[in-house]
């Protein structure tokens, strides 16, 4: 089913890039950005990542060319690299938004380890393969990107006969209406390891990084 990913994706970002400058997300390789002031040109390391702007424009140097992009234009660094960013469009009411992906990790290489022949790796943190750019009826350079994106974690995959595709995340009233009415019937039953009391989130947290849960780790806020 065609949507129209880019809408979402603006909306998103718009309700996740709550402070100035980057914003961490609920996904390890995502960050958000939101720019309320132009900036002067900001020198940093850029590590391997694929970005896009939503909102506003903004510039970056590299190798001594200045690249311009503003809505809907995406960048791709392939690999660590200085440059120079700037802000050129922004305001309080209009500020510059913007993603960016981290391509690097191993998880999903991991992951593979634990699939039989046969089954089938789902990422939710990326990246984006083939099948989702044509989904989201992306341009044919976006499509080419998000093939060199994906086509490591592709070609591993295939090495395990063993199937990868991309999952965009996205609030649907309907499913979550079906899923509660499947979870009413006990179609579904959460597995649940433990429950920790708020008071002891450290413990929770470090009983996660052990690996030996068995299900979902639960914080108990009353």
């Amino acid at each position: 089913m065609r949507f129209h990913a880019f809408d979402e994706i603006s909306q998103l970002v718009a309700r996740h890039a709550k402070d100035e400058g980057r914003n961490a997300t609920s996904i390890d390789s995502l960050m958000v950005g939101r720019y309320t002031f132009c900036s002067p040109s900001l020198h940093c390391p850029q590590s391997p990542t694929f970005g896009m702007v939503v909102q506003g424009r903004q510039s970056i140097e590299l190798g001594g060319h200045v690249e311009h992009y503003g809505v809907g234009d995406y960048l791709f660094v392939s690999f660590d690299v200085p440059v120079a960013f700037r802000v050129m469009e922004a305001s309080e009411e209009q500020p510059c938004l913007g993603l960016g992906m981290a391509m690097g990790g191993n998880t999903l290489e991991k992951s593979l380890q634990v699939l039989k022949p046969g089954g089938k790796l789902i990422g939710i943190a990326g990246p984006p393969d083939p099948d989702f750019a044509k989904q989201m009826g992306a341009s044919w350079f976006l499509k080419t990107a998000m093939r060199f994106l994906s086509y490591r974690i592709r070609k591993a995959a295939g090495r395990r006969d063993v199937g990868y595709s991309f999952l965009f995340m996205r609030a649907d009233g309907g499913q979550l209406a079906q899923i509660a009415k499947l979870v009413d019937v006990a179609a579904i039953r959460p597995v649940i390891d433990r429950i920790f009391p708020f008071e002891s989130t450290q413990e929770a947290l470090a009983y996660v990084e052990t690996g030996r849960a068995k299900g979902k780790v639960v914080i108990k806020i009353r």
